[in-house]
């Protein structure tokens, strides 16, 4: 009797802990998307060796963009990552990659946002995975609400 006593003890626990991961998931979420923050991966290395291919970077779109700030922007349908090197006027950026010599003349509108944080490229796996981790751990959260109802 005991050791069943034990055992539904254990599932409230796991219970409780996987509730609590997936309101953290959730929160995160929910502030990235409140705080239009973006994720987006290195595809190049024109910017190393501050950022690296693989690297995945924390960018949010700003109301103003200044000399020596990485931006992530849309050229021709590409997002390219690099340093602005000069401010033309408010509407007009030169961008370049500190590994890269061809300067870019980059519109405000174009800018997708300013470089907050880079996460290690080791990281990526856990951004690629993100969704399916929370999917698996709701699933599993309901799987144990289901159980619990039908005591």
């Amino acid at each position: 009797m005991e050791n069943i006593k034990n055992k539904f003890n254990l599932k409230n626990v796991f219970s409780i802990l996987l509730a609590i991961i997936c309101i953290i998931l959730i929160v995160f979420v929910i502030f990235f998307k409140v705080n239009n923050f973006k994720i987006l991966s290195v595809q190049s290395q024109s910017m190393s060796p501050t950022i690296n291919v693989g690297d995945v970077l924390l960018i949010k779109p700003a109301k103003q963009y200044n000399v020596g700030d990485v931006v992530a922007y849309n050229l021709g349908g590409s997002i390219i990552t690099h340093r602005i090197v000069e401010v033309k006027d408010d509407n007009i950026y030169i961008c370049v990659g500190d590994n890269a010599k061809n300067k870019q003349i980059v519109k405000f509108n174009a800018i997708l946002g300013k470089m907050c944080f880079v996460f290690n490229k080791n990281f990526k796996i856990l951004f690629n995975f993100s969704k399916i981790i929370v999917l698996i751990l709701f699933v599993l959260l309901m799987h144990l609400l289901k159980i619990k109802a039908t005591r």
